[in-house]
């Protein structure tokens, strides 16, 4: 498995991380639940993580990429909304709190 962010690194993963396997999971889930054609279940996190610093923007047309090997590759855009100074993610990291008047 492989995603990457325009203007970060990417990471690279294996399925074999994940602490429960896909057969497993959708066994266990189909007798609680219907599955439908186009339904998302996810494992959850593995591997390392992308990482956005609060003092980094992405680019306006920043992409988002993941792929898995065999099944394919989606690619969707992220857009970065947090202002210039990202104010409220430096006010949290230095121990302060932000509001709303």
């Amino acid at each position: 498995m492989r995603m990457s962010i325009d203007g970060c690194e990417p990471v690279k993963t294996n399925t074999r991380a994940y602490v429960h396997h896909v057969p497993a999971v959708i066994e266990v889930i189909t007798r609680f639940v219907c599955v439908d054609e186009g339904d998302v279940i996810s494992l959850g996190t593995v591997g390392p993580k992308i990482v956005v610093e609060p003092d980094q923007k992405l680019p306006d047309a920043a992409m988002l990429t993941a792929g898995i090997e065999g099944l394919g590759e989606m690619v969707v855009p992220i857009i970065d909304l947090r202002s210039d100074d990202n104010y409220y993610a430096n006010s949290y990291q230095s121990g302060t709190m932000g509001g709303f008047v």
